[in-house]
């Protein structure tokens, strides 16, 4: 049982708190970070220990279920000490919100000896799924599967083709470390320590109950509803799980033009103040030059 079941969770301003407080070491390891091409293990640890990914998890399962505010409140502090936490936080972190939807064997599966195993994702539809007896036969190559080092399951997207022309399947396919190999692959500019390598999965029999139709993540439905009635599994899926990955980059974009931008105006490198900020005249259009005839 983990220590969230047997205390009362923490605030949503602590939460926020402890991400901030992680800000300055974030930005130290940055370089070091970007070298490896994964987020330090280190900041995976000790986001884990200070409860963030838990905000979204189901307090049946040792969660906090949070508001998503608070979610989204402290993926932008990581953000601020460096963008791929932030990002690596988004993906690993809004995978325990998924969770509540599905079925509570698949659950059970994951966080039955450990509530606090983590999941990687890549959600693109590009694995081929034949039904057998009982469940699927899955194989695919899937890319950009942010922080999958520090998970031990994957939810990775795939298609069921329909017969007579009818429309594929679209289903989300629940795999465990030992039956998908990564891939080194992750060789970018920008996001480098996002770790975000390939997974590959070569016909891995998955059982139906650890499957979820993508269509019912827009439908807002799902077998976990049964067991998971707070309002936060109602929201629809885009709501929660595509800004989980933009609201770092956004968000920190937005910050960094901002403060450049300030700095600039200021002049000789200096931050401006606030004075300098509201000034109206700082900024007023310069009168036209006169005219050359």
């Amino acid at each position: 049982m983990s220590v969230a079941q047997t205390v009362a969770p923490p605030t949503a301003e602590l939460l926020v708190a402890r991400a901030r407080a992680m800000i300055p070491q974030i930005a130290a390891c940055g370089a070091e970070a970007r070298q490896a091409r994964r987020v330090s293990a280190s900041i995976i640890a000790q986001i884990e220990e200070a409860g963030l990914f838990r905000i979204l998890q189901p307090a049946r399962w040792g969660g906090y279920e949070m508001k998503p505010e608070t979610y989204y409140d402290v993926l932008i502090a990581l953000a601020e000490g460096d963008m791929s936490v932030g990002w690596v936080y988004g993906v690993l972190g809004v995978h325990p919100w998924l969770m509540g939807l599905l079925d509570e064997r698949a659950v059970r599966d994951v966080w039955g000896n450990d509530d606090s195993v983590r999941l990687c994702s890549s959600l693109m539809p590009v694995g081929k799924a034949e039904k057998v007896d009982g469940g699927f036969k899955l194989s695919g190559h899937w890319r950009f599967s942010s922080g999958c080092h520090y998970a031990e399951w994957a939810l990775l997207g795939g298609a069921v083709q329909g017969g007579a022309g009818a429309a594929p399947d679209i289903r989300l396919f629940m795999v465990p470390q030992a039956e998908y190999r990564i891939a080194d692959a992750w060789r970018v500019s920008g996001l480098c320590a996002t770790g975000s390598e390939d997974i590959l999965v070569d016909d891995v029999f998955v059982p139906e109950y650890r499957t979820r139709r993508m269509i019912d993540n827009f439908q807002c439905v799902g077998a976990g509803l049964a067991v998971n009635h707070s309002p936060l599994y109602r929201i629809p899926f885009g709501q929660i799980f595509f800004r989980g990955v933009s609201s770092p980059r956004s968000e920190r974009c937005r910050r960094c033009s901002m403060r450049s931008w300030v700095t600039r105006r200021s002049g000789a490198g200096r931050p401006a103040s606030p004075r300098t900020i509201r000034s109206p005249s700082r900024f007023a259009p310069r009168s036209p030059r006169p005219s050359m005839r």
